[in-house]
Parts: C-alpha cells; structure tokens; sequence
C-alpha cells in the first residue's frame, strides 16, 4: 500500500471508529459530499486539507497511523508463497493451520482430529511455526500469526488446489436473501474506462480490507457477526456469456460456432 494509500485508509478508519458519516465531513471541511467521496476514490486529498480533515475528526495523523499499523499487525491477510506451496501440498497441515486460525486449542483440535494423532499434530504445529503461520510455544500458548480469512493468490498452490470448490460453493446460492448480493455486467469497455474501474475495485479492496480487520472473526458462538465471501474482479473475454455457455455444451457442434465466428 503506497503511503497516501496508507493516510486515506487511516483517516476512513477514523470515521468508522467515529462513526462519521462522508456527508458529516464534508459539512466540517465545508465542501461537497461529493468532492469528500473524491478525494478517497480517486486518492487526491490536497495536503492543504490534512489539517483540516485531523481537526474534523478530532485525532492527529501518527494517532490515525497507529490505528491502521496495529490493525494490519493483528490482520495479516496474504499468504506468503512459501506458506501456500506447503499448505497446498498437504492437506492435515492446512487443516490445522484453519483450526489454529478459528481459535481453536490444541486439546480441541487433538480431540477433532480423526483418526486422533497427537505426535502427529505436533509435528504439524512445529512445521506452521517454521513456516511463520503460527506461534506454538506450548500445548496452552498456540495462536495464529496470519488471519483465518487470509486471501489465496490467484494461480497460487492454494488457489489451483481449492479454488475449483471455493468458487462451486460461492455460486451455490441464487443470490435471494437480505444478506446476499450479486450483480454481473458485460459489455465492451475502452481501456480508459476499464482502468478507472480497477482503480474503483482497488480502493473498495482497500475499504472491505479495514472492515475485515475492525470486526475480527469474533469468538465462536457470537451471533452478531457473520462470515463473509467477498468477490469482485474482471477480464476481457473472447465471447459473450450465453456464447461461453453455448459453445461449452456438448450438444453444439464446435465446427457451426467457428463457421458462424469466422463471417
């Protein structure tokens, strides 16, 4: 995250933290609520403003920095490639691994575990400490070091080994209820405009990423806090949806497809 990135997610946490409302801002800054949303979307606060903005929200900037500092210390949220090769490749160690990150103690984990193998365990909590996943000083000292929501990187050993039922029990749901949402657009986009979008994608990353940390995955048992899939991206495609769909049935002749793509 470059370092204005890094002064706009601290001044957004603040107003979370505040429960400052974009349009409440504008008012203190004495602008629009539209050049507020702005200056975070398109990352041009003016330096002239940053005082301001401190005095709005009653906090000093190195304040705002340690906020998003101790929140991305208690949130990693990326696997390194080191660590996704050697979860990827075995699969009683990312099971552990997922265990550890939910909270769960090593007697609780011993005891779920099936067949039960404690030696065995142990050697998997001394190899995600090597591998930096965990801390593992004793069987009542055992944390986490990375998140349980720690994201895959894409065409990593992770993601070509899960992503397939990831993405199968992602599109399980028709999308129906209060708390879910899903919306696909296609169309053809000039580059400009397919840049401006990955520069809106990028700063909503951001956004999604501090609420993650604000509202950590909360103790087992807690109802006011559900777990989350947020998914968002685009590429350019050589067809149409429907024509994907089309040309992926075995009922269609590929030679009439290519026939009617060559005219």
């Amino acid at each position: 995250m470059s370092e204005k990135k890094r002064i706009l997610e601290a001044i957004r946490m603040r107003m979370r933290r505040n429960g400052t409302t974009y349009l409440q801002l504008a008012k203190k800054l004495k602008v629009s609520e539209v050049t507020v949303k702005r200056y975070f979307s398109e990352e041009r606060l003016p330096l002239e403003m940053l005082d301001e903005v401190c005095r709005a929200l009653d906090a000093g900037l190195d304040d705002m920095l340690s906020d998003l500092k101790a929140y991305n210390y208690a949130q990693i949220d990326t696997f390194s490639e080191s660590q996704e090769e050697a979860l990827g490749a075995n699969e009683f160690l990312f099971v552990v691994f997922f265990m550890v990150a939910r909270g769960y103690t090593f007697t609780e984990i011993d005891a779920g575990l099936q067949p039960k193998d404690t030696a065995a365990l142990v050697r998997a909590l001394r190899e995600l400490e090597e591998l930096q996943l965990v801390q593992y000083q004793s069987d009542s000292d055992l944390r986490s070091l990375v998140s349980c929501n720690a994201r895959f990187s894409p065409g990593g050993a992770l993601w070509k080994k899960y992503s397939a039922v990831g993405i199968e029990e992602f599109f399980s749901s028709n999308f129906e209820k209060a708390d879910e949402h899903f919306k696909l657009a296609v169309g053809y986009l000039s580059q400009e405009h397919a840049m401006t979008i990955r520069r809106k994608l990028d700063s909503l990353e951001d956004e999604i990423k501090a609420f993650l940390a604000a509202s950590r995955i909360s103790p087992r048992g807690n109802g006011k806090q559900k777990f989350y899939w947020i998914a968002f991206g685009f590429r350019p495609m050589a067809s149409s949806v429907l024509q994907t769909i089309a040309e992926k049935s075995r009922l269609l002749n590929n030679a009439l497809i290519q026939k009617k793509n060559k005219k």
